[in-house]
């Protein structure tokens, strides 16, 4: 425990960031409406939310429809979509809405996270206030993509466990990133000793896939944690017929060292990608 009686101002913004997850779990305990609160405050979306609320989901739904289509990249007008069909009863509609909320929350999520050359290098140049607040960003981009995947689990889908195991990583990464002391995980330009991979297999090629001629890449998120084992993966782009969990299966089990930070194990956030082609 540190002994001195004033925190840091880096403790200080990430003990108010936990405080605010703290705020969001409770609401989520006490069963709150699935829409969130961060909402714009104006539009379609904002005249949907008030819609939904007195209950009129049919045309909430039409309010949200129109605003996706005006912006294919607003996320929270799939995901209120999707709350929307839901009540309507229209399970297809609201999964397709969820999916492709989903798939923008973690495309907003990969880019953040200091993965290529010149992202480490621009995160590294970073202030400590700057810092703060990309992880702080970061927490609420994992919390909202939780909240649609815990939507969409409400529907039931045939995958169900694939996504309950990325819903409990997303909401690891919400807390972690908040944490300040023994749970913190770090980005890799945050610490002096990075993890260093001793071997990482390559990922089998199913037959389905080559049967249909799935082509591209897995993107998985993942921690090396300072106890020596692969946890919390997260598949932020994913491939059908099996490519994604052919990928997260090799990926636990990637041997390393774990990184340091002042004199002892850490653990390091990384993003790992798995290329698959047709030969």
């Amino acid at each position: 425990m540190n002994t001195s009686h004033k925190l840091s101002a880096r403790s200080l913004r990430a003990l108010l960031v936990a405080c605010a997850c703290l705020l969001v779990a409770c609401a989520n305990a006490r069963g709150r409406s699935p829409l969130s609160q961060d909402s714009p405050g104006q539009g379609e979306v904002a005249r949907g939310v008030e819609l939904y609320r007195r209950g009129e989901f049919k045309e909430a739904a039409e309010a949200f429809r129109r605003a996706a289509e005006r912006d294919g990249r607003d996320a929270d007008a799939w995901q209120h979509l999707g709350s929307a069909y839901s009540k309507l009863g229209n399970e297809k509609e609201a999964r397709k809405a969820l999916e492709k909320a989903i798939s923008l929350r973690f495309s907003r999520i990969a880019p953040d996270l200091p993965s290529s050359s010149r992202e480490e290098h621009d995160y590294e140049l970073a202030s400590p206030e700057e810092r703060a607040e990309r992880r702080a960003r970061l927490v609420a981009d994992y919390a909202r993509a939780a909240e649609g995947v815990e939507q969409y689990l409400r529907l039931n889908p045939k995958n169900a466990d694939f996504w309950r195991g990325q819903s409990e990583s997303l909401n690891f990464y919400a807390r972690s990133l908040a944490a300040d002391g023994q749970d913190v995980v770090y980005f890799r330009t945050d610490l002096p000793q990075k993890a260093v991979i001793l071997r990482r297999s390559e990922p089998r090629y199913t037959e389905e896939a080559r049967r249909n001629k799935i082509r591209g890449a897995v993107v998985l998120r993942l921690v090396l944690s300072a106890g020596g084992t692969v946890d919390h993966l997260l598949a932020l782009r994913m491939l059908p017929h099996g490519l994604t969990e052919q990928a997260m299966s090799v990926a636990r089990q990637i041997k390393f060292t774990p990184a340091t930070k002042d004199g002892r194990p850490a653990s390091q956030m990384a993003t790992i990608e798995y290329n698959f082609d047709i030969y």
